[in-house]
């Protein structure tokens, strides 16, 4: 069964939260370059 409480919660099916419960990314889909999200939320973008 699937969990509908995070999309109730955050409006979208997938959320990237950090450890301090900032949420730093949500989408419906993956992003087409995960790895880019990543670096953007700890700080490591150009």
């Amino acid at each position: 069964m699937r969990d509908t409480h995070p999309r109730a919660l955050y409006e979208r099916d997938l959320v990237v939260v950090r450890p301090d419960q900032h949420v730093a990314w949500r989408g419906d889909a993956p992003p087409a370059d995960p790895l880019e999200v990543f670096d953007r939320v700890r700080g490591a973008h150009h």
